[in-house]
């Protein structure tokens, strides 16, 4: 539609200068096909394949088919079109053909061939914007993954230590750890869900750490309640709790307060996890695991809008979490 357009403005800006009405609509239409052939040879895959002299060789026919086809279609509707006072020889219409068309015909293969790769960019970019977004998919899907059994291990070592001292604790512990289980398991290959979804998750997980540290352990949620819809990465908030209470809070004998604060800046959702340290004590350094899954999820699904930074003062261990708040949630908010 677009070559067809553009012959017919052609033939119409021309319309006038000598030639009639139904000439320049008639070599419109003409040019039309042609043009769309050279496109089609332009995109035929085996001339990729061709060598430089074979290529030139290739589209010297066409350019001869061109101007042939040309001179057959001015000699066959002369009759009706009148383009010679008198009728001509095929021979003469022929050398007319070639001298007006030789030129024209090569700057058409050149328009061709650069629609063509044109075309071909613009799918080749798609295909890559495609490939990237599976590629982060997967990459999304295997992080997600190594989440559970990086949490079942730790979990299962609670129980373990447990079971010397307290066997219905135990227990109850076991149970506990199923239920989180199910519920960390049950938003299926979803990526995202609501804040107070991720909060349930955490109340479950401290239920069990709270068994097993006791007085030792203390929560202070500040938690605004526009917050609590917007949509964060899954599993995003556990491990930076599992983090605190692993690393700081149950290698502390005295009781710890943790605190884990959700508030709305501007478009940003802000999440803290605070916890307390010796005066001068460095933080302790597990695995890695839990910031790092959460920084590399982050970065895929938010690129540079999203932060993970840590802080370390004299008494206090923060992990702090910048999220971009969907539309909707800055409205609700």
């Amino acid at each position: 539609m677009w070559v067809l357009g553009a012959w017919m403005a052609d033939a119409a800006l021309r319309a006038g200068s000598g030639m009639s009405w139904a000439q320049e609509m008639s070599s419109a239409l003409v040019w039309t096909g042609i043009t769309l052939a050279l496109i089609a040879l332009a995109r035929h895959p085996r001339l990729e394949r061709r060598t430089g002299m074979q290529w030139i060789a290739i589209h010297l026919n066409a350019v001869a088919a061109v101007i042939v086809a040309r001179a057959f279609f001015i000699y066959a509707t002369d009759p009706w079109l009148t383009w010679y006072p008198a009728p001509p020889e095929f021979s003469a219409v022929l050398m007319s053909s070639a001298r007006n068309n030789f030129i024209g015909t090569w700057l058409l293969i050149g328009v061709a061939h650069a629609i063509v790769q044109f075309q071909r960019a613009q799918a080749s970019a798609r295909r890559i914007a495609e490939l990237e977004a599976v590629l982060a998919t997967a990459r999304l899907h295997a992080l997600r993954a190594q989440l559970n059994p990086h949490f079942l291990f730790n979990a299962l070592n609670s129980v373990a230590e447990m079971v010397h001292r307290d066997v219905d604790l135990a227990d109850r512990m076991l149970v506990s750890i199923s239920e989180l289980l199910r519920e960390s398991l049950s938003s299926d290959q979803q990526q995202q869900r609501p804040l107070r979804n991720e909060i349930e998750l955490v109340r479950n997980y401290l239920m069990i750490e709270k068994i097993r540290l006791g007085e030792r352990l203390e929560v202070d949620w500040q938690l605004d309640e526009c917050c609590l819809d917007v949509p964060v990465p899954v599993l995003i908030l556990q491990p930076l709790v599992e983090n605190a209470i692993v690393h700081a809070i149950a290698r502390r004998r005295e009781p710890s307060v943790l605190a884990i604060c959700a508030k709305v800046s501007g478009n940003v959702l802000v999440i803290e996890v605070a916890n307390p340290t010796a005066p001068g004590e460095a933080p302790a350094r597990g695995a890695g695991i839990g910031l790092g899954n959460a920084r590399g999820r982050l970065q895929l699904l938010h690129g540079d809008q999203a932060q993970l930074t840590r802080q370390h003062t004299c008494d206090r261990f923060s992990v702090e979490l910048r999220v971009p708040m969907p539309e909707a949630g800055r409205q609700a908010a």
